[in-house]
């Protein structure tokens, strides 16, 4: 099950967004200093205006003080607060489960932002995740948090964002769809650049199995006879199948009928392409 691309109730905000952040645009890799006051200010009344978003919130990240900003009517109801809180708060509302790879795709998306940000409009790209974080009453409910690059340093890293968080309904421990983001450009998937974020998060994915768990994975993707490649007993193979599958499980927080399963997905959705 793939995460889905942005709602068409959801594009016109984000057509305005992107526009605001394009006519800001500095040089390629640079972002210009942003009024982040009057961008809020100016979000905030597109919202009002349209009164489309009743389930929906959207908040500032500032990475070097770590300030995490909710904004918008709907974060009182859903999260019981609009105060600012620090980043860590926030992370303690992503369920436990996720929290890992959730930490792990940012950092992949920020190393892949800044390595296609020269000669790239990199503020026309949005970075789509899907999650579950708790609301006012301690339950879990889905969310699809959107990302927007607001700032970066002197390096090229992106020190703020602007996420945009619609909600998708409760969360549940079964039927979880794979934890995967995608990146899109004008409301479209962009293949080069979600290839060099898979292709970043692949080798990372790899190093989490032994090299005979590796080869084991390689045979059920290229679908040839594991009897005629391994001489090892039976018992032996299955905890390795049972090894794999909990791996593969834990990192895209989705349920697997098999080993050959979870070998199979790895390889379509571009996490482990073969040599």
């Amino acid at each position: 099950m793939r995460n889905t691309l942005l709602r068409p109730s959801h594009h016109s905000v984000y057509d305005t967004i992107r526009k605001t952040m394009t006519s800001m645009a500095g040089t390629a890799g640079q972002l210009q200093p942003l009024d982040l006051e009057t961008f809020t200010s100016n979000i905030q009344n597109f919202h009002n205006e349209t009164g489309k978003f009743s389930q929906a919130f959207y908040s500032i990240v500032n990475m070097t003080t770590g300030e995490f900003s909710w904004q918008y009517r709907q974060a009182e109801t859903l999260l019981s607060s609009t105060k600012p809180i620090s980043l860590m708060q926030f992370l303690e509302r992503v369920h436990p489960d996720y929290l890992p790879m959730y930490q792990f795709w940012a950092m992949i998306i920020n190393q892949t932002a800044y390595n296609l940000a020269l000669g790239r409009k990199v503020r026309e790209f949005v970075y789509h995740i899907s999650l579950p974080l708790k609301i006012a009453d301690n339950s879990y409910h889905w969310f699809t948090q959107h990302s927007i690059a607001l700032q970066s340093d002197d390096s090229g890293y992106y020190v703020s964002h602007f996420n945009y968080y619609h909600y998708n309904g409760k969360w549940f421990s079964h039927n979880r769809p794979p934890f995967l983001p995608y990146i899109t450009c004008n409301g479209q998937p962009i293949p080069d650049v979600n290839k060099a974020m898979l292709d970043m998060a692949a080798s990372k994915i790899r190093n989490n199995f032994t090299p005979t768990e590796q080869a084991l994975l390689e045979w059920y993707m290229k679908g040839e006879p594991i009897a005629e490649k391994l001489r090892m007993q039976p018992h032996t193979l299955h905890e390795h199948n049972r090894r794999i599958l909990k791996m593969a499980e834990g990192l895209l927080l989705t349920d697997f009928k098999s080993a050959r399963d979870a070998a199979l997905f790895l390889f379509q959705a571009g996490l482990w392409p073969l040599q």
